[in-house]
């Protein structure tokens, strides 16, 4: 049974004012999205309730872009999982490259994140790359499995949890250069022989948008992509979602 495919918009900090956030919810209010496409918008933590709430009505979803690894009440300057579901969010990117290089995150801290998103009926969207040193290496795939499967918690009952996992490569984010087909599927098929991920889906992200996307649908392994910068122009988001329907990637 094919997978619902999905497309991640993660507007990191593009998006600085609430203004904005007005006009980009009133364009995606105006556009209309096909049926069979979840899509997830990922803002800044400031900006996710009203978010939320704007689009409560639709079938559009929010997600954070981090959430704090700890549970207790003293976290100063973190977001819990909690308060995230408590203001509508349902998803969660955890892993990407720019938070595990920024914070120093290891890949066992990425796995009590995901862990503590699964506990709240988050969605976890754990990112994965590898940098363009190991790509010329032999055994950058090696070091995808072993990042992957030590991003994710040791529990039993995790193949049935509903966990999205993103193919970012590093060398790709926010530079152009986006890998072959065959560079993509190589990494995706290889994710997807991890044990215990029979319920996951599996994105692509790095430099997508409207121009390559027709090109990324060609790897049918994957369920969907995780989108940067383009995702902030609602007219490119909605070209996006139209490919993807109609690749049936």
């Amino acid at each position: 049974m094919q997978k619902r495919k999905i497309l991640i918009a993660n507007w990191k900090t593009y998006i600085k004012n609430f203004s904005e956030i007005d006009e980009k919810i009133d364009e995606i209010k105006d556009q209309v999205f096909l049926k069979d496409l979840d899509i997830v918008i990922c803002p800044s933590y400031i900006h996710l309730q009203s978010i939320a709430n704007k689009l409560k009505d639709f079938e559009v979803f929010v997600g954070s872009q981090n959430l704090c690894s700890s549970e207790s009440n003293a976290n100063t300057g973190e977001v819990l999982a909690s308060m995230l579901t408590d203001v509508g969010c349902q998803y969660c990117i955890l892993g990407h490259s720019e938070v595990r290089e920024r914070n120093n995150e290891s890949s066992n801290i990425i796995a009590s994140k995901v862990q503590i998103a699964l506990k709240n009926s988050i969605i976890p969207i754990v990112c994965v790359g590898e940098t363009l040193e190991l790509r010329e290496k032999s055994d950058y795939i090696k070091f995808l499995i072993n990042q992957t499967i030590e991003s994710l918690p040791q529990v039993s009952g995790i193949e049935d949890k509903d966990i999205i996992i993103a193919y970012e490569p590093i060398w790709s984010i926010g530079t152009g250069k986006v890998p072959s087909i065959e560079q993509i599927e190589e990494v995706i098929s290889a994710l997807k022989s991890i044990p215990g991920l029979s319920a996951a889906k599996f994105v692509y992200g790095g430099s997508v948008n409207e121009k390559n996307i027709d090109e990324i649908c060609k790897v049918k392994s994957l369920d969907g992509v995780l989108v940067g910068g383009a995702s902030t122009d609602v007219a490119k988001l909605k070209i996006i979602s139209q490919v993807l329907q109609d690749d049936n990637i």
